[in-house]
């Protein structure tokens, strides 16, 4: 029996910029790993409350002819709506994005959390990020979990919990034993009634029907097995070793990737693999940074103990994307040997192993620190590279699939069986088939017909006993339907806990709309002619040549069906006749001597038979050497037999020698990015002061450099000693010059600048160099017209 069930959800409120035809800011889930993850303007079509997402058109406008895509989802967590973005972001090429988020006071899409049944949280109905609601399922009902935290970026299972009726086990009820006694007794019987019961019964102390307590729920319940049944499992070898497919892989502990180099990498393997013995490897394809792989015993904590996980794990060294390969020789208890290669090259050489004989705890397991998506290779025939020695051998050497990417492209889900989260439906025999392998399911044989009341697409139920385990479901209406006990939907609802969705990760590869391209494959078929053929127009075909033997026409006669099969000679036609007849064997169907003549005249048969002549005899032609066995000619050659029945003339048409078969294969292309790329993006063009231009920065150094420090350079090595001596000469020389004005001010500004500055007279006195008079500086006078004077 199936308990009812009640899902508690836990929505997210759509902002209201980000209605219906909002331009929002977005990234595309398909440019998580371009060198830069450029943002891009999106177009909202519609929004899901319960499952947080927009579905979305990215480009300006959502016009068929202007958008950049087909319709996909988003998180509405990683979406923002920016006012005025048109004016923050040129419009430039189609589909190209931009690698700066606009400038602009932003709104994230997703606002809060929302209980979405009234009364299903303790706190009330509204929630902001972080905080936790208390389910309350209704009277009657247990929860799966008992609160939920409000996480705007967390898939829809992560917050959903379960109400359903708790399990009622028939033997807990009382009567229920006498009752099951007294059913029985009746279906022995072979009679309905009560009577009947208690007339056979009498001598074996049975109860009375009048004491039976029927309950209801003896209906419903469910039945405790009594017995137990112990069986001893010998340990399975390695070529024996059953894995579940993909659905092996899992975290060691609750995390997600992240390439943030604050943030631990995810430990991900199989700890469902538990190696004592033996020499294995397996490669794992790496896409993000830091990445290790190896193995791990039965005392790793998966991070929780840092220190102490040291001792117990067995990585390779740290590195970035690309193909690790990892093994392992357990050389004895407890002790073994690693080894680990990078796209090819190992780890010390190849000579000695990476790792040397250390001590482990048994068992040990695949595993490995993650940032990003990673692929797991454990068939031999699907190896990159080779291990160091063929002693090594694959995990285990059942069916496999050849590769398991990290996240499981496939999921299954119960309770209720319906796919949610990032993963779809499915609803391909061939995907469904593919992805019940994958993931390690036993039945890889899909029916497929329509299942009123099951679940939609792919679905797997190893009770159904419809017609194998795997299932898909072909029904146009899929919700319960009010049909009788013995319907579908009322046995869907008492199997519903042993029914899984099979189910795909939705990938930004495709998307619902289709692009159809229509492949021909040209199937050709060469037939062989038949040896023996009749002809209608009088003479036989291309490749036929008559038959002359009377018993040969004979035996013709009776393997073509003919209604007399005896041959008569006779001497027709030639030369002079008003009536053409065929030579050798021929049938006629109008003449009163028969229908089987053997032509025997040598004579001429020099007759131009037109198509439409009536001519009454059809030749019996035997098939020359040539056309049996030569190839197929290079025109077709069609040869038009007509059989007479009154009333009614049937044409066939025969090909002898070739026919052609065309078969149109329709291939569905799913092209979820359209005219997005991922790569270039617009960058950022900012526009700078004037006082922040390299040419102007550049122009004031230089300047300081001329002003300031050139004529320091040249006070200080002398330059300007030279020039004051030449242009006192000068002026001595031009006595009208120096009572000039203009001279005399010169003299003044000097004298102050001399008296006021010590600067100037203290690099004046460190001046290395003397004037062409042979005075300096630091000599305390000048000698002016041949008189020593003071310094000014």
């Amino acid at each position: 029996a199936v308990a009812q069930q009640e899902n508690i959800v836990l929505g997210i409120e759509i902002h209201e910029a980000c209605a219906d035809q909002a331009v929002i800011v977005a990234r595309h889930l398909a440019c998580w790993n371009a060198s830069v993850v450029p943002w891009f303007p999106a177009v909202v079509m519609s929004t899901n409350t319960t499952e947080g997402t927009l579905t979305v058109v990215y480009g300006w406008d959502s016009s068929p002819a202007a958008r950049w895509n087909n319709e996909t989802f988003i998180p509405a967590a990683e979406a923002e709506f920016c006012p005025g973005l048109a004016d923050q972001w040129p419009q430039g090429e189609p589909g190209r994005g931009y690698a700066y988020f606009p400038e602009c006071e932003s709104s994230v899409c997703a606002v809060r959390c929302l209980a979405m049944t009234p009364g299903s949280c303790l706190q009330g109905e509204e929630f902001e990020s972080g905080d936790v609601c208390t389910v309350q399922c209704p009277e009657g009902m247990n929860t799966s979990t008992v609160n939920l935290t409000c996480d705007l970026s967390a898939p829809l299972e992560e917050r959903t919990a379960v109400c359903e009726v708790p399990t009622i086990y028939c033997n807990d009820l009382p009567g229920y034993a006498a009752y099951v006694q007294y059913m029985a007794a009746i279906n022995g019987s072979g009679n309905g009634s009560g009577a009947g019961f208690n007339e056979s019964n009498e001598s074996n102390n049975t109860v009375n029907e009048s004491t039976i307590i029927f309950d209801p729920l003896f209906m419903t319940c469910v039945v405790e097995a009594t017995s137990t049944t112990t069986t001893t499992i010998p340990p399975a070898s390695d070529e024996d070793r059953f894995l579940y497919g993909c659905s092996e892989l899992q975290q060691f502990r609750p995390g997600e990737l992240s390439t943030d180099p604050q943030v631990p990498p995810l430990p991900v393997g199989m700890p469902g693999v538990q190696l004592q013995s033996g020499a294995y490897y397996y490669e794992v394809i790496l896409e993000g940074p830091w990445e290790q792989v190896g193995w791990v015993d039965a005392e790793w904590t998966a991070g929780a103990e840092p220190e102490r996980d040291k001792e117990h794990q067995f990585f390779s060294a740290n590195g970035g994307p690309g193909i690790v390969g990892a093994a392992v020789f357990v050389r004895g208890r407890g002790l073994a040997e690693f080894w680990f290669s990078r796209d090819g090259e190992w780890q010390g050489g190849g000579v000695v192993a990476s790792i040397p004989t250390t001590e482990f705890s048994p068992p040990l397991s695949p595993a490995a620190l993650l940032r990003g998506r990673s692929t797991w290779v454990l068939p031999y025939s699907d190896w990159t590279y080779f291990p160091p020695l063929v002693r090594y051998k694959p995990i285990t050497q059942r069916a496999y699939p050849s590769a398991c990417r990290y996240p499981l492209d496939y999921g299954v889900f119960g309770s209720p069986p319906t796919c949610r989260g990032v993963f779809e439906q499915l609803n391909s025999s061939v995907e469904c088939s593919d992805a019940a392998f994958h993931f390690g399911l036993e039945d890889w044989t899909v029916t497929q017909k329509e299942f009123p009341g099951w679940p939609g697409g792919c679905f797997y139920c190893s009770i159904c006993d419809l017609s194998g385990n795997l299932y898909l479901n072909n029904a146009t209406d899929i919700r319960e339907q009010e049909i009788g006990f013995d319907g579908q939907t009322n046995l869907f609802e008492y199997t519903a806990n042993q029914t899984l969705a099979v189910c795909r990760r939705r990938d930004p590869s495709r998307t619902v709309t289709v692009t159809t391209t229509t492949a021909t494959d040209i199937v050709k078929v060469t037939l062989m002619p038949p040896l023996y053929s009749r002809f209608a127009v009088g003479v036989c075909g291309i490749g036929y040549v008559p038959i002359t033997s009377h018993a040969e026409c004979e035996a013709v006669a009776t393997e073509l069906g003919l209604p007399d099969t005896t041959a008569r000679n006779v001497t027709l036609g030639g030369d002079g006749s008003l009536i053409y007849w065929p030579p050798g064997c021929f049938h006629c169907g109008m003449c009163d001597a028969g229908s089987l003549f053997l032509n025997i005249n040598n004579g001429s048969w020099d007759f131009d038979v037109q198509e439409g002549d009536a001519v009454p005899a059809e030749p019996l032609c035997r098939a020359t050497p040539e056309i049996l066995t030569t190839g197929v000619p290079t025109t077709t050659v069609l040869i038009t037999s007509t059989t007479t029945t009154p009333g009614e003339e049937v044409e066939t048409t025969i090909i002898f020698y070739e026919t052609t078969v065309e078969t149109t294969t329709v291939m569905q292309v799913i092209d979820v990015m359209g005219l997005v790329v991922c790569e270039d993006p617009y960058e950022e063009v900012v526009t700078l002061n004037w006082w922040e231009r390299i040419e102007v920065i550049l122009g004031g150094v230089a300047g300081i450099i001329l002003c300031c420090c050139c004529p320091c350079c040249c006070w200080f090595f002398g330059v300007c000693d030279f020039v004051a001596y030449r242009a006192e000469l000068f002026i001595e020389s031009h006595p009208r010059l120096k009572n000039s004005c203009c001279c005399r001010a010169i003299f003044r500004c000097g004298r102050c600048l001399w008296r006021f500055c010590p600067c100037l007279r203290a690099l004046a006195m460190i001046s290395p160099r003397r004037s062409p008079r042979g005075d300096s500086p630091r000599s305390g006078g000048q000698i002016r017209s041949g008189k020593a004077i003071p310094n000014p």
